[in-house]
């Protein structure tokens, strides 16, 4: 199944997953959550199921709701090639909604 007009690239839109890999059920991401926050619990509940980055690429748009949907389709066609750029894109986008480290040097 091709997903035309799709920020992924076309090895990630036409990947196939396994007969046995089931979707875990997982909070969408909302652009109110702290992205690295989101990235971390995405990546450990995906990854008891591979470690396969086209399939964490492919699996990552279905766990987009709102305004975060409709900004990843806002991305050049084709334009990422891994997860790392995936991550890299949420980043970049919702850096204004990552929580500051506290310091807590006196």
């Amino acid at each position: 199944m091709k997903t035309f007009n799709s920020p992924l690239s076309e090895e990630i839109t036409t990947y196939r997953f396994s007969k046995k890999f089931a979707m875990s059920s997982f909070e969408c991401y909302s652009k109110a959550i702290d992205p690295n926050q989101y990235l971390r619990q995405y990546q450990d509940k995906i990854v008891v199921h591979s470690h396969d980055d086209l399939l964490m690429s492919r699996v990552f748009l279905s766990s987009l709701k709102g305004a975060a949907y409709g900004w990843f389709y806002t991305l050049p066609r084709q334009s990422l090639w891994s997860f790392e750029e995936v991550k890299h894109a949420l980043y970049h986008q919702y850096a204004s909604r990552r929580e500051l480290k506290k310091n807590n040097h006196p």
